[in-house]
């Protein structure tokens, strides 16, 4: 029940860190289509970000991002060695980056009806 909490809790930090900087600030809203977690999305799941509103788009990916964070938290705490949570945790976040942005891009496509143009 602890470790749950715990988990809920760094759930919770990282979501309203990531919503604190990126959604209320009003210059990072501006350029965040240009960044470079949108661009991984468009290019893992060929959807065109432009229809989407930025307030939804940023509630979103804070979403994905706080979930993949805490997942890789889990998956790699209980390695004791410093040197192979570094690892697993670098391995895990690529792995969980890949799936995550895939599933969200999968959401995107169904709700909204967004498909990118093939050229």
């Amino acid at each position: 029940m602890k470790s749950i909490i715990y988990y809920l809790l760094a759930f919770v930090a990282v979501y309203l860190s990531y919503f604190c900087l990126v959604y209320l600030r009003k210059k990072q809203m501006r350029k965040y289509r240009s960044g470079t977690e949108v661009k991984l999305l468009e290019g893992l799941t060929n959807v065109n970000i432009s229809k989407i509103k930025s307030k939804v788009l940023v509630q979103i990916m804070a979403l994905t991002n706080a979930f993949i964070i805490t997942l890789t938290l889990w998956i790699v705490s209980p390695i004791k060695s410093m040197i192979l949570k570094l690892l697993a945790g670098f391995v895990v976040v690529i792995l969980l980056i890949i799936v995550g942005y895939k599933i969200v891009g999968y959401f995107l496509k169904k709700k909204y009806g967004i498909r990118k143009k093939e050229s």
